[in-house]
């Protein structure tokens, strides 16, 4: 229960498992890296922060992106406003830490997170800039990652409950906890590109699966036909990402995480232990 009033701190809906034991053993996965990623490099990095502070960092080419799903997470550039929603929800845990309503163990996790974060706050962005963003920041206007993308999912014509039934499911064997409804024209739409993304190295359940363990959009199970809204084509297909033009115009990168994506560096939490 813990874990699950923390979910819902840092991230509206609770729809990202943040932290507790679940999040502690995810990042046993991630590999050892040194804070010094955030120096600079011949290559230039732009960190991206998940809702519930893990970091990576893309190559600024990569970086043209507010947002971008990476290991079925959503990540967004940090700048000033975002760092501000970020110690307002880091707050709120720390009370919840002294109540008793979290976990010591994943208010560790959290914080350990969020030093890494103020760290290049701190280096790269400056007090006077982080001064500007507190007076203006509006906290009932503000969407951080995961309730920007779940907008339009929000303003989509209601359906029928008859069409509500998920007809495509991918795969359709197996015990899973979380089955997302796919309209059949994302289907459709992944239909056309299949054997060119197949040809690039993409596996059919980075384009179809729409069964997790962990509810849409964490975990890394979930498929391309999960990511397209309604009115959003499919354009570029390459072996590292499949773009995704949406109806503004504005372009997103569904990224293939079974090959090497050379741009990203991910960051270990400061004082973690490496276990």
């Amino acid at each position: 229960m813990a874990t699950d009033i923390l979910a819902h701190i840092l991230t509206p809906g609770g729809d990202i498992l943040a932290l507790g034991i679940d999040a502690h053993r995810r990042d046993n996965h991630m590999p050892t890296i040194q804070q010094s990623l955030f120096r600079q490099e011949p290559v230039q990095y732009v960190p991206y922060v998940a809702s519930d502070l893990r970091v990576v960092q893309l190559s600024a080419p990569e970086a043209r992106q507010q947002d971008v799903m990476i290991d079925g997470v959503w990540h967004r550039r940090l700048d000033a406003q975002y760092f501000v929603w970020i110690e307002r929800r880091v707050e709120l845990a720390r009370k919840m830490a002294v109540q008793g309503k979290i976990k010591q163990q994943a208010f560790d996790v959290l914080m350990s997170r969020y030093r890494t974060v103020r760290k290049w706050v701190d280096e790269n962005l400056g007090i006077d800039k982080l001064k500007a963003a507190r007076k203006l920041f509006d906290a009932d206007q503000y969407m951080p990652p995961t309730a920007a993308q779940s907008v339009s999912e929000s303003k989509a014509p209601t359906r029928s409950s008859s069409s509500n039934t998920t007809s495509h499911q991918y795969p359709t064997e197996g015990d899973w906890k979380f089955t997302r409804h796919v309209p059949p024209e994302a289907v459709a739409k992944v239909d056309v590109i299949r054997d060119r993304a197949l040809a690039c190295g993409w596996t059919e359940a980075r384009l179809y699966q729409n069964r997790g363990n962990l509810r849409y959009p964490c975990g890394d199970e979930w498929g391309l036909v999960c990511a397209l809204d309604d009115g959003e084509t499919i354009g570029e297909v390459t072996r590292r990402y499949i773009e995704i033009v949406c109806r503004s115009g504005v372009v997103q990168k569904f990224f293939n995480m079974d090959v090497d994506q050379p741009w990203i560096k991910r960051v270990k939490p400061s004082g973690s232990n490496g276990r």
